[in-house]
């Protein structure tokens, strides 16, 4: 079993795993000692007669979706284990499966969406002198697009995300333009499961903001400009944060 726990946990970095075990998910290694202190519960260890004890916690099944809405207010990505088969059909050892990855910046589940607040999903591309900008807020279909050319174009599109306040932003390459622009940020970096790629973090208001940075195929044209009507909001990024581990 923890074999299984470990390879599907590979598929998976900087994510904290959720791996269905009977009534339960069980958390295991750093992903157990993250999850019982930003959850407040008991860190216990499994295989301790074997000298050899194996930091674990858990939640019931049946209370997880509020535990998941913790962790991703918090910032952490979290990967969802089932059990896909029948236990009592089978004498091996039963097939699991990653079934969804919850982010800050895809709530789907009403215990992660925080009431009369906009949760956008951000990507950021660029062309030579032309930036393009993408916010999605996946709860409720609201879709913007920006796009910048010229000397001032990533101090624009910059603007434009601290405008936005994006709970997470999908970004290829480093995020060196975007800091000299002014980005109000101080990225914590962590490789994601897309090759070469890194997940950075900040503190932004009531949760966190994850930015997600790596190498990508050549973009498409950037969309045609679209101005936000949008109040400008002021920016909810700040002092660096927790990695999303």
């Amino acid at each position: 079993m923890v074999r299984q726990y470990q390879e599907l946990k590979s598929q998976h970095p900087g994510t904290l795993l959720f791996f269905r075990l009977g009534d339960f998910y069980e958390l295991f290694f750093d992903d157990a000692v993250i999850g019982a202190r930003e959850l407040q519960i008991t860190l216990t260890a499994r295989h301790k007669e074997k000298g050899d004890p194996i930091p674990m916690c858990g939640v019931p099944h049946h209370a997880a979706a509020n535990y998941i809405a913790k962790l991703v207010r918090k910032g952490y990505r979290v990967a969802v284990c089932e059990q896909t088969e029948d236990a009592s059909k089978t004498k091996k050892l039963v097939r699991r499966e990653v079934v969804r990855i919850v982010t800050p910046g895809t709530p789907i589940d009403p215990q992660l969406l925080e009431p009369r607040e906009s949760t956008f999903l951000a990507a950021v591309c660029a062309r030579g002198e032309s930036v393009g900008a993408a916010f999605l807020d996946i709860s409720t279909g609201e879709f913007r697009a920006t796009q910048a050319s010229g000397s001032e174009s990533w101090k624009r599109i910059a603007a434009d995300i601290e405008s936005y306040a994006p709970r997470e932003l999908l970004f290829p390459g480093s995020l060196a333009p975007l800091m000299r622009a002014g980005l109000d940020t101080s990225p914590h970096t962590e490789p994601l499961p897309l090759a070469s790629s890194v997940a950075e973090e900040q503190d932004s208001g009531k949760g966190k903001v994850l930015v997600s940075a790596g190498k990508s195929p050549p973009p498409r044209p950037p969309p045609q400009p679209r101005r936000s009507r949008r109040r400008r909001r002021g920016a909810r990024c700040c002092r660096s944060g927790r990695t999303s581990r």
